[in-house]
């Protein structure tokens, strides 16, 4: 079996994951621009109708790209069905104002864990005006809130994607962080 391993440049072997778990080695893969090969799909209901708000997840979208892979996706309508089917089998993170409260560098923490953990895509989904369909929030693996306050859904969409890029440049101890 360590005939089909390969070695990467810092030297560390990387080996079929029933074999050794990555976890181990505290390695995580990322590509020769350090990006991770954990993918983000970012769901949402509709597309952000305000400018400033489209205007800034572009920005966050161009900025994430050196760190890892995100794709926004608009579901029509505010439907349960919408959500699980974006999602797919991915690890879904439900937003959601009564969920759990969390700390950039926390959050930071927890992806780099899911990243050793060789989980391959996280699903976001964040509600419409309405917020979540009902018994949504309970089918998600995690549920954190952005905050005590209620965020109208545009805004949590454009406020989630700066703190993904805030806890990427935390990862890779970029200068945007401090």
């Amino acid at each position: 079996m360590l005939s089909k391993t390969k070695t990467l440049s810092h030297g560390c072997a990387m080996v079929p994951a029933k074999s050794i778990p990555a976890f181990r080695c505290g390695f995580v893969h990322r590509d020769v621009y350090g990006q991770t090969d954990m993918k983000w799909k970012i769901i949402s209901v509709g597309k952000p109708s305000f400018p400033w708000v489209r205007e800034g997840v572009t920005t966050y979208l161009k900025r994430l790209q050196p760190f890892a892979p995100v794709e926004p996706v608009q579901i029509r309508k505010n439907e349960a069905e919408g959500f699980i089917k974006a999602a797919g089998d991915a690890l879904v993170m439900a937003l959601d104002e009564r969920g759990e409260s969390f700390t950039t560098a926390d959050m930071a923490s927890r992806i780099q864990t899911w990243e050793m953990d060789r989980i391959k895509e996280i699903a976001v989904w964040i509600g419409g005006a309405e917020g979540l369909p009902d018994g949504l929030r309970e089918r998600a693996d995690h549920c954190f809130c952005l905050g005590p306050q209620t965020l109208m859904h545009e805004l949590a969409l454009l406020v989630w994607m700066e703190q993904l890029y805030r806890m990427y440049t935390l990862i890779q101890d970029h200068p945007y962080h401090k």
